[in-house]
């Protein structure tokens, strides 16, 4: 959330500043994978997947942050991770950076 935002976050109870944390963080998982479909359509990538924190809360929870047996909200982590396997066509540091430049900012 951009500054102008945080004092009128701190008057919101927690449940709502989560669920709207999770919700852009849903929105920006969505553009990425769409974005690395069409990458992997392209032959600009051979694969991606999700992986570390972001992968164990949606094996966890099917969801980006849920909740614990006692009724607290876990949260594994406040950004996306991604792996992104290059084409063999791509072959120097340039044309990767040009690939992952595709995928932001977000």
């Amino acid at each position: 959330f951009s500054k102008g935002w945080a004092p009128h976050l701190k008057s919101l109870p927690n449940k709502i500043v989560v669920d709207l944390q999770e919700r852009a963080m849903q929105i920006v998982l969505h553009k990425v994978l769409d974005e690395l479909a069409v990458m992997k359509r392209q032959n600009d990538i051979n694969a991606f997947w999700v992986e570390s924190s972001t992968l164990i809360a949606l094996l966890r929870y099917g969801r980006l942050i849920g909740s614990f047996r006692d009724g607290n909200l876990d949260c594994v982590d406040d950004d996306l991770d991604f792996v992104v396997g290059l084409s063999n066509d791509t072959q120097n540091a340039s044309e990767a950076l040009r690939v992952c430049g595709r995928l932001g900012p977000f």
